[in-house]
């Protein structure tokens, strides 16, 4: 029956007894049509935001804010000498070079691009332990010195994308064909992935999707340590419970902080 003479079947008075069926059964219809085209509509709402998100400009607005020049920005990552502002012009991101211009933007690109487009994925524990501070008293004085590790990218000569991707294939049990049909590439492309040191961090994304595993935060984030020196301490308060000093402040996400004694 075509739509035509269904709707003419629902208003003759020989279907009056089923009207209210039929009526329900074209709603049922309208409605899963409607869900259909939400379903499409925020997949490409997805995938236009990442072609939106970009590193370039959110790097010029940190720079600009920290007084941090281009060439500090080119040196960090050795790129872009002769035209340093191209950076500020860069759409996506090598995810290492994202790993050191964080440090020096003290502003974590890939924590804010992770939180954006992968935290429906399973979060990645950190490698890191927290006590990564250190807190000097001058009783005399009555003066304290507070330092904080900020990290580096160290960590960096550690990490290569190709092989752990070849590692979590393996873990999956995917070959390469099977890689290819979930990434939506050749083969010979996965073979030229897992050869890769690093990739940009937007195509991070898509893979991390497809293997359901956020590989920005297992392979930088768990080891990025970014923690600003705290030079004010207003309305802090500290305790002295056994051997550990306890630092607390109201209205502040930085705190509490644990400090353990340091022993040499």
């Amino acid at each position: 029956m075509n739509l035509t003479r269904f709707l003419g079947y629902i208003g003759s008075e020989n279907a009056s007894d089923d009207k209210e069926r039929l009526f329900f059964t074209l709603f049922l219809f309208t409605v899963k049509i409607t869900v259909m085209k939400n379903d499409n509509y925020f997949n490409e709402l997805h995938f236009e935001s990442l072609n939106d998100f970009h590193f370039g400009h959110l790097i010029e607005e940190e720079s600009e804010k920290k007084k941090i020049s281009p060439k500090q920005l080119s040196d960090a990552i050795s790129r872009y000498q002769n035209n340093e502002t191209k950076i500020f012009k860069l759409n996506d991101l090598n995810a290492e070079d994202a790993v050191r211009l964080s440090y020096v933007l003290e502003y974590n690109l890939l924590e804010k691009f992770s939180k954006t487009f992968l935290s429906h994925l399973p979060p990645i524990k950190s490698k890191l332990t927290p006590e990564k501070h250190s807190i000097t008293f001058n009783l005399k004085a009555r003066t304290y010195d507070l330092h904080a590790n900020t990290g580096n990218c160290d960590f960096l000569s550690s990490v290569n994308f190709g092989r752990f991707l070849k590692a979590l294939s393996k873990q999956k049990g995917w070959n390469e064909i099977q890689v290819a049909e979930q990434l939506n590439i050749s083969q010979s492309t996965v073979s030229y992935l897992y050869l890769r040191k690093s990739i940009k961090a937007k195509k991070m994304v898509q893979i991390s999707n497809a293997f359901q595993h956020n590989l920005i935060a297992e392979l930088y984030l768990s080891q990025m340590m970014l923690i600003h020196p705290l030079k004010i301490f207003d309305q802090t308060k500290i305790k002295v419970i056994d051997d550990h000093i306890c630092l607390s402040k109201p209205n502040d996400k930085n705190f509490p902080l644990i400090f353990k004694p340091q022993h040499e």
